[in-house]
């Protein structure tokens, strides 16, 4: 499933229209349907503002293998368990990364960022 497949079915599931998104993150209706039919994706950080209108983690727009079995409306509520590493064991796990990975621990920082703000 794609990450354009995976936004609209979030968006039929959770009842939001295409318009309703495109106001809440401040880009035309026409950018939203170019994302619907694979004409374009969402930046980086069109991502973090259309997750926090959906209520649901970033990475679970990302992750295209994602099953729509769970309950997506508690998505954004998780926790999960925590490891702490040390800076070098982080910078070599993230080198270990494909691109697609990197990515979303990028747009995770990105988010942490945001909520200091």
């Amino acid at each position: 499933m794609t990450i354009s497949q995976k936004l609209f079915m979030i968006l039929d599931k959770k009842h939001i229209s295409q318009k309703s998104l495109a106001d809440s993150i401040g880009v035309p209706a026409s950018t939203v349907s170019a994302w619907k039919n694979n004409n374009s994706s969402p930046p980086i950080e069109k991502l973090i503002d259309i997750s926090k209108v959906l209520d649901v983690p970033v990475e679970y727009i990302l992750d295209e293998s994602e099953d729509f079995s769970t309950d997506i409306s508690v998505l954004g509520h998780q926790v999960e368990s925590q490891n702490i590493f040390g800076n070098d064991q982080i910078l070599e796990a993230y080198q270990n990364l494909s691109l697609k990975q990197k990515l979303r621990v990028q747009v995770y920082i990105m988010e942490l960022a945001e909520e200091d703000k």
